[in-house]
């Protein structure tokens, strides 16, 4: 066990170069490391299927996308 301080302090360069070898080697294989383990982030979606005879679909997307403020409209010649 004597021997590694021994060699540390009479070959300090020979040392500085193992540690800067192994330092660039652990950095590129941390570079290369594959991200294959993490899950996909997909946006969430919501799917809404309305079924309401005598209403325009313009009427219906409106009412769905602004929370209500304005009613769908009944089509022409057609009472709800």
């Amino acid at each position: 066990m004597r021997r590694i301080p021994e060699f540390s302090v009479t070959h300090p360069v020979s040392v500085l170069m193992i540690v800067l070898a192994v330092t660039l080697l652990g950095w590129i294989s941390f570079q290369r490391l594959g991200i294959d383990l993490f899950p996909r982030l997909d946006s969430p979606r919501l799917f809404m299927e309305i079924e309401a005879e005598g209403f325009r679909m313009s009427g219906a997307s409106g009412h769905a996308t602004t929370g209500g403020a304005r009613p769908p409209q009944p089509e022409e010649g057609r009472t709800p």
